[in-house]
């Protein structure tokens, strides 16, 4: 697997493109397993099917995975924005 690293040369959007486009994923992407549909200035948009690890104890989907998601594509939309060098966090 290769492992992606931040080039700080790079904008935000040619960093988002950059990290969607690997062909293996690890961590949050692994777990999370969702597909990308578009990134645009200011918006990403993800596609994500329910995974039977994602299940709660009552057998529907557990609220972690959507505050993931969320915090997923908000953080990826922020990136787009970012210069070269500049970078966030979500809280």
């Amino acid at each position: 697997m290769t492992q992606w690293t931040s080039d700080t040369t790079l904008t935000g959007m040619e960093r988002v493109k950059q990290f969607e486009a690997q062909t293996e994923r690890s961590g949050m992407a692994a777990n999370l397993g969702y597909d990308i549909v578009s990134i645009n200035d200011g918006e990403v948009v993800y596609r994500y099917t329910p995974k039977a690890r994602h299940q709660n104890l009552i057998g529907s989907l557990h609220g972690g995975i959507l505050a993931s998601l969320l915090d997923t594509a908000m953080g990826a939309a922020v990136m787009t924005k970012l210069a070269a060098g500049e970078f966030h966090t979500m809280t």
